[in-house]
């Protein structure tokens, strides 16, 4: 992932549900899952921190806070 911004500005940098996100799926509970062709998928999470507690969501609450 790469991002770009001003200097000294701040964002929040979010990911989305992806292409085939579980039915009990949102955005600031994502469920994310890989296909492997008809009805078969791997969930995954993608965790924020080293603890794996905070998940990488797409609201403001689940997303990083950067100062760039």
């Amino acid at each position: 992932m790469t991002t770009t911004c001003t200097s000294g500005a701040s964002a929040t940098i979010t990911l989305g549900q992806g292409n085939n996100p579980a039915l009990e799926s949102t955005d600031a509970g994502p469920m994310r899952r890989l296909s492997a062709g008809g009805s078969n998928y791997l969930q995954y999470v993608i965790f924020k921190n080293a603890e794996r507690s905070d998940f990488l969501g797409n609201t403001d609450g689940t997303g990083v806070s950067v100062i760039c």
